[in-house]
């Protein structure tokens, strides 16, 4: 898969990525004193697939999921420990529930998007519509 700096993608307002003025397909990556800190994979100029980031001593900080540049599926924070600190799930953008721990595990925050919430028709018109 083709991987290069992230200082070497250019984007649009839309957020479109080039690479030499084509659309671009692979990963777009940062690193500092050597080591990936973070790295994110394009499809035809969108985020698609998971995107990664590591704390400075190398264990993960962030994993998420993208799909059309938006995030769509898991995304998870963890402390340098590896322990999860903040797990979420959103379809097309929309976050449709929220877990957040402190370094012990205990839950100290949470959320469920209920169809009450104005977001749930939006998010009923995009299943609809886009049917990923």
């Amino acid at each position: 898969m083709n991987e290069v700096p992230d200082d070497d993608l250019d984007f649009d307002e839309d957020l479109i990525y080039t690479y030499r003025g084509k659309l671009f397909t692979g990963i777009g990556y940062e690193e500092s004193d050597g080591r990936r800190i973070s790295e994110i994979r394009y499809v035809n100029g969108r985020q698609e697939g998971v995107s990664r980031d590591w704390h400075a001593e190398g264990s993960l900080s962030e994993e998420a999921t993208y799909r059309q540049n938006v995030l769509h599926g898991r995304r998870v924070c963890y402390d340098t420990e590896g322990h999860v600190l903040l797990e979420e799930e959103y379809e097309y953008g929309i976050l449709l529930s929220k877990v957040e721990r402190d370094s012990d595990g205990e839950v100290t925050d949470s959320f469920e998007l209920k169809p009450t919430d104005p977001l749930w028709n939006t998010l009923a018109d995009f299943r609809e519509r886009f049917k990923w």
